[in-house]
């Protein structure tokens, strides 16, 4: 089974100046964009093939910085079973939908780091 990088979630304090950095500074391209319940501000930025998902929530005190790497998979369902046979225990349960046409599943790695999979597209 082939992963590749689907995108790396990075914490920020101020959208508009993290905004003006990855799309002006850097050149990538402004895509989708969420509000979601939680009150967090959800943009990807897409570069040549990986995106950085700029992440602000407001009244976040947690330092801004790497929040997530995330990997798209093939498969949710086979990489979770991958690797709860490796010995990483994931339920099944932890898979959830992502817009209408994706799925994804959080867990951390074994250091704690978090990990996100992706199947399908935003």
């Amino acid at each position: 089974m082939t992963y590749s990088l689907g995108h790396i979630g990075i914490r920020v304090a101020d959208m508009d100046r993290a905004l003006r950095f990855y799309t002006g500074a850097l050149g990538g391209k402004k895509g989708r964009e969420y509000h979601m319940p939680s009150g967090s501000h959800l943009v990807f930025v897409n570069f040549a093939d990986f995106s950085v998902e700029l992440i602000c929530k407001p009244g976040d005190d947690r330092t801004p910085g790497r929040n997530h790497l995330a990997f798209s998979v093939p498969s949710i369902h086979d990489a979770v079973t991958r690797l709860n046979k490796a010995g990483f225990p994931v339920p099944e349960s932890a898979i959830g939908p992502m817009g209408e046409h994706a799925f994804n599943c959080f867990l951390s790695g074994p250091d704690g780091e978090i990990i996100e999979l992706c199947e399908g597209s935003l």
